[in-house]
């Protein structure tokens, strides 16, 4: 760690400032999430706006850095949580390979900008015996399995494409739409802490349902309908997946919580119809690499649909998950780095 410069920084804006702070908590960290949001810091410092980078690194290293890392010690993101499966129709129990569940611990995590993990909270899942239910279950169940007959090649090809997107997903995005219209870097920094901001509290605010609720995933619930007491469903002993069911409860989805809170937030910096084009990582040799869109909106649903395709997830638990996000993220943006002025309104041109 470099000697701190005692010469009073560019206070112009924070954001330049956050920006190397990013850089230094996530070297500190040395995760892989934290490696990624290095990525990010270290474009931002490569822009003409520092004029003093390393002025403003050492400042944030003896300062800003050191103060958010202080905050977040102790928020019990890295503890582990309690759960035990049980065996009980409605009941999540891990799929295999998993013979455990994750995340148990993010459900206590404290927020960065939620109120509590249970702030938005979604109502119970549909009943066993109800209609919806039977509804969601027979959609995956013709659509989301490994021997689909009805899933098409372009359904398939959404279901793998997206697979691959966590918390890096629009954070990538933003990055190539920023570099493409020569965004100011004020309101460039400012969109990614928004982003960090909102992909953290959609994990905690996720798996805080999930373990509230504990419905089981489509796999064991295909396999075991004989046992759920609705006459509409009907059990395949044999059924998989197209991909392998992550290690943590159904409802609600992590992913469309991800994704509808993510663009929101990306809307305030770009708009509601801003079309893109996104390479994804996850597609398998032979399929497309890259999607286009032509708004945010029609993104969430892509994404939200892709969890059927691939065997993931019931549709209730999607859409309450986008539900969620958007809430979410509404708060965020009425809470969060709030421009103190209209002095301070940088457009995304400039």
């Amino acid at each position: 760690m470099t000697t701190p410069n005692t010469r009073t920084p560019n206070t112009r804006s924070p954001h330049p400032h956050l920006a190397a702070s990013a850089c230094v908590a996530a070297l500190t960290l040395g995760t892989a999430a934290a490696a990624m949001d290095t990525d990010q810091a270290e474009w931002m410092l490569s822009q003409p706006e520092f004029r003093d980078a390393t002025l403003v690194l050492d400042w944030s290293e003896a300062a800003v850095a050191a103060a958010i890392l202080a905050t977040r010690d102790g928020d019990g993101h890295a503890s582990d949580g309690s759960f035990t499966a049980g065996d009980a129709p409605g009941v999540y129990r891990p799929t295999p390979p998993h013979e455990v569940a994750v995340g148990t611990g993010w459900a206590a995590t404290e927020p960065f900008a939620m109120d509590a993990p249970d702030q938005f909270r979604p109502g119970p899942p549909p009943a066993l015996d109800s209609a919806r239910y039977a509804e969601d279950f027979a959609e995956v169940k013709r659509l989301g399995g490994q021997d689909s007959a009805e899933r098409s090649e372009e359904q398939t090809h959404i279901g793998y494409w997206w697979a691959e997107y966590s918390t890096v997903g629009y954070p990538d995005f933003a990055r190539a739409h920023i570099a493409e219209n020569d965004t100011h870097l004020w309101p460039a920094a400012r969109l990614f802490a928004l982003l960090a901001v909102d992909n953290f509290d959609a994990l905690v605010s996720a798996w805080d349902a999930k373990y509230e609720y504990r419905l089981w995933r489509p796999r064991t619930a295909i396999r075991n309908a004989d046992d759920d007491g609705n006459p509409a469903t009907s059990a395949d002993p044999d059924w998989e997946p197209e991909m392998t069911t992550p290690p943590h409860p159904d409802y609600p989805a992590a992913l469309s919580t991800l994704c509808a809170g993510g663009a929101e937030i990306l809307k305030e910096g770009f708009g509601s119809d801003v079309a893109f084009t996104r390479v994804s990582g996850s597609a398998p040799e032979g399929m497309a690499e890259t999607r286009d869109y032509d708004t945010l909106d029609a993104a969430v649903e892509s994404c939200m649909s892709s969890r059927i395709y691939n065997g993931f997830h019931f549709r209730s638990g999607l859409e309450a998950g986008v539900e969620m996000g958007r809430d979410r993220a509404a708060h965020i943006l009425e809470t969060q780095l709030l421009r103190r002025s209209e002095a301070d309104e940088v457009t995304f041109t400039d």
